[in-house]
């Protein structure tokens, strides 16, 4: 009996086992770059949020506009559904290539995942912008529907994509 009972909770692990290390899906919107196109066009990690990708679709917005590669900066727009609602907007760039001063250090000091960052409200509508430097990977996002802890939340979720 304690023999099948193993065999039976063996096999129901191996059979959940795909489950758990499946990548979720991006839904893509605009005929976007997607993101795996990024790779040898910019000198920075890109990192993605995994809180946001069963409920939106993902815009990526590569600047300067006129080029084509080498790319210095991105936004990824975060949109609703039905592509009437911007989430968050996540800009990213290589922190080594910023003028220190560029480091928006304005408002509350907040932890994300054990690094330093600030978020500052917004004066004249709900949310705010979250600043963090992760990985070598200076990271800004906006927000007029999401919170400060729903923000940092996001932030949390972050993982670099390989």
């Amino acid at each position: 009996m304690n023999h099948s009972l193993y065999l039976l909770m063996v096999f129901l692990f191996l059979s959940l086992y795909p489950m758990a290390v499946q990548a979720k899906e991006i839904n893509y919107n605009h005929n976007s770059m997607k993101v795996s196109e990024l790779k040898n066009k910019i000198d920075f990690d890109v990192f993605l949020p995994e809180l946001l990708a069963d409920d939106c679709t993902l815009e990526i917005k590569t600047y300067p506009d006129w080029a084509n590669d080498d790319f210095t900066q991105i936004r990824l727009h975060y949109m609703d559904k039905s592509d009437k609602v911007l989430f968050v907007a996540i800009e990213q760039r290589k922190f080594s290539s910023m003028p220190t001063d560029l480091f928006n250090k304005e408002g509350d000091p907040v932890d994300i995942n054990g690094v330093k960052g600030y978020y500052k409200t917004f004066s004249n509508a709900p949310g705010g912008i979250l600043t963090w430097i992760q990985g070598g990977t200076y990271i800004e996002m906006s927000s007029s529907e999401k919170n400060k802890v729903e923000m940092i939340e996001i932030a949390g979720s972050m993982k670099g994509y390989k």
